[in-house]
């Protein structure tokens, strides 16, 4: 019993002497600087992730998307395959719903989150929103590396599907042929 008052007490005094010490650097003007700086970077971040928000959000909006296949979910019990879809031209994918993501408080994840809500409301699902635009039923890394060599030319969005899906047919008839001469 006394040796936990000792270590008690011991903890107490560094605990006094070190609020002493933090009272008297406040006092110093380098440390003021320096805690006004830290309050100012603070409030600095929180607003450039309020901007940041609001830009992903009018980027997911305005995005007239090309959705691929991101990822595939198997139920092997009930004998289900889920399939969640990314937008390759500006990110947005479906892939938050699976169950890989269990936070979607933070992050793009978040926001991706909020963009769905905002934009389905009450009665739209996500397959309905996705079935609206584009699915090129492919390995979403292929279609995304094939999109973006291609996508600093000035095509209109027909223009780029046609060209996304003939590169994937023609990828997809090289890979037959070595087959068969194999």
């Amino acid at each position: 019993m006394n040796n936990i008052k000792r270590k008690y007490k011991r903890v107490s005094n560094e605990l006094r002497t070190t609020y002493n010490e933090l009272e008297i650097l406040e006092k110093e003007d380098m440390v003021k600087r320096y805690i006004k700086l830290k309050e100012k970077e603070e409030k600095l971040e929180e607003k450039k992730m309020e901007i940041y928000e609001e830009l992903q959000l009018n980027i997911y909006s305005t995005c007239n998307h090309i959705f691929a296949c991101s990822y595939t979910e198997c139920d092997y019990y009930e004998g289900r395959t889920y399939r969640y879809y990314g937008c390759v031209k500006c990110g947005l994918d479906t892939i938050i719903y699976s169950d890989l993501y269990y936070d979607l408080s933070v992050g793009k994840e978040k926001i991706m989150d909020d963009f769905f809500k905002q934009t389905l409301g009450k009665t739209e699902s996500i397959r309905h929103y996705v079935a609206c635009f584009k699915i090129i039923d492919r390995d979403y890394a292929k279609v995304k590396e094939i999109y973006d060599e291609i996508k600093n030319k000035r095509l209109s969005d027909s223009e780029l599907q046609i060209i996304l899906e003939s590169k994937l047919d023609d990828e997809n008839k090289e890979k037959q042929k070595k087959l068969v001469l194999w």
